[in-house]
């Protein structure tokens, strides 16, 4: 089991890294293809573990 798979949902407060813009936080998904993530109208960032073929 890993780290997020025991932990579930992680929140970045990025506020003192300043905000992405769209195409820099597309740039870091991309980069980071095994985990998941969302941003939210506040610009914090969501990491999820991808769920692969565990979900219905």
């Amino acid at each position: 089991m890993n780290m997020l798979d025991a932990l579930g949902t992680i929140m970045l407060d990025t506020h003192s890294l300043g905000s992405f813009s769209d195409d820099e936080f597309f740039a870091f998904c991309l980069d980071k293809r095994d985990l998941k993530f969302e941003r939210d109208e506040n610009g914090n960032i969501y990491i999820m573990a991808n769920t692969g073929g565990l979900t219905g």
